[in-house]
């Protein structure tokens, strides 16, 4: 048998702690990744791949003792997430913009700035309203911290346009 070519490391782990069980979500997700292959969709691997490691899971198989019903797997369609930010962007995001803001900003010029900041440019609806929830928790945390004012009504839970954010010494400049 061939090895894998070297076009991607794996991704997909098994999230269960019994090998055969997790074993079987491997061949389940693999299935996945060549069903969306072959639909014409961005796969986490090749389809070659998938199907080579399918082979090595049925070699395996017998050595533990376990038996595989290819036939009772559903594919499991991992989705790639190609607009993940590391640990604390938005947050580093949101200071930024807001360190460098000439005047008060809404939730949504700062949830733009900060996408600009790290280059995207579109995001699905899901994810931007994902995003847009935690560019307003950061601001509240921010608020709590004295680190920015907000103008307007800023209770939580009151996603207002016309709430304006700024840092609290950029109040001082306009209002001198």
């Amino acid at each position: 048998m061939d090895t894998p070519s070297k076009r991607s490391s794996y991704p997909l782990k098994p999230e269960s702690g019994n090998i055969t069980v997790g074993l079987e979500e491997l061949v389940a997700r693999l299935f996945g990744e060549i069903d969306k292959s072959l639909d014409g969709k961005p796969a986490l691997i090749h389809r070659d791949d998938a199907v080579h490691y399918v082979e090595c899971v049925l070699e395996i198989m017998p050595l533990l003792g376990a038996k595989l019903d290819l036939a009772n797997i559903e594919p499991i369609r991992t989705q790639v997430f190609s607009d993940r930010l590391p640990h604390g962007a938005i947050m580093a995001g949101v200071i930024r913009t807001i360190q460098e803001a000439t005047e008060p900003l809404t939730y949504v010029q700062i949830f733009r700035a900060v996408n600009l900041r790290y280059g995207i440019a579109e995001l699905s609806p899901e994810v931007a309203a994902r995003r847009l929830q935690t560019v307003r928790q950061s601001l509240h945390k921010l608020m709590h911290k004295g680190r920015v004012v907000c103008l307007g009504n800023c209770s939580f839970g009151n996603g207002s346009v016309l709430q304006r954010w700024a840092r609290p010494d950029l109040l001082s400049e306009t209002e001198g």
